[in-house]
């Protein structure tokens, strides 16, 4: 499996699971494995809606990943 399409798998779930409001915005960052702007960028260009309601939730994941 390329770099590519793996990319392209984890970004396309990590879209569904964040559509779904079941993790935050960093999490589905982390499971594309690209960066949290880059995957606002990415958002933008697939049309994927930002939740302003989900910026608790990485907040409290944030904190759990520096644990």
């Amino acid at each position: 499996m390329d770099i590519n399409n793996k990319l392209s798998k984890n970004l396309k779930l990590a879209f569904k699971a964040y559509e779904t409001r079941s993790i935050s915005l960093s999490e589905a960052a982390d499971i594309a494995g690209i960066s949290y702007k880059d995957f606002l960028d990415k958002m933008a260009v697939n049309n994927v809606k930002f939740d302003f309601s989900s910026i608790g939730k990485d907040v409290n994941y944030f904190v759990k990943k520096t644990k």
